[in-house]
């Protein structure tokens, strides 16, 4: 769901409501179009929540020993060359 959204939101909404060449075209496509406008604002929004709660439950549910696989590979490393 998360993927279509966002297809609409950044591919289909900007291509048919944007002329980058004329800022009263893209006005006048807005005011034709503003169902298409809105949907696109929702979308985003979806698209930006979803963001935002999977980041926060990988930030803060996860369980804290699990570091990041490169301080993991450098932590080996040291101790490593330390316990020779």
């Amino acid at each position: 769901m998360v993927v279509l959204t966002g297809i609409f939101s950044l591919a289909y909404v900007p291509t048919q409501l944007i002329v980058w060449d004329n800022a009263s075209t893209t006005f006048q496509n807005i005011v034709a179009a503003e169902l298409l406008f809105r949907f696109g604002i929702v979308s985003r929004a979806h698209v930006m929540s979803v963001l935002f709660v999977k980041n926060a439950f990988q930030r803060y549910l996860l369980p804290r020993n699990l570091a990041h696989p490169c301080q993991q590979i450098c932590g080996s490393l040291i101790l490593r060359r330390d316990a020779h």
